[in-house]
């Protein structure tokens, strides 16, 4: 299942050009920066990687296969690691791309 989620997850972002950090911030619904068990159900459905009627059990097998520090909730650290990506690039490159448009130089720096 974590391996289906994860090829679905990237082929979504490939066919909609949506960002991985639009889709992370867009299933949590309480902008608390994790999202919760709820949050990942009513995501997964909504994206229809989650069948309708799969059972709660399905849906926390898939948070404990995300949530890698055991708290319950998945950050976007977590969310960037079980989906293969380098965290720390990516905030490098979103940091130049920052300093970037505010027309500053990393050397001005």
């Amino acid at each position: 299942r974590a391996a289906q989620l994860r090829r679905l997850i990237l082929k979504a972002e490939e066919t909609s050009g949506m960002p991985i950090q639009a889709l992370f911030l867009e299933w949590d619904k309480d902008k608390s920066g994790d999202i919760s068990l709820a949050e990942l159900e009513e995501g997964l459905r909504a994206s229809g990687i989650l069948e309708e009627g799969a059972s709660e059990a399905k849906t926390k097998a898939l948070l404990r296969q995300l949530d890698q520090d055991g708290g319950g909730t998945v950050d976007f650290k977590e969310f960037m690691k079980f989906l293969g990506r380098n965290y720390v690039n990516y905030v490098e490159v979103r940091l130049q791309g920052l300093i970037t448009r505010a027309g500053v130089s990393i050397q001005d720096l």
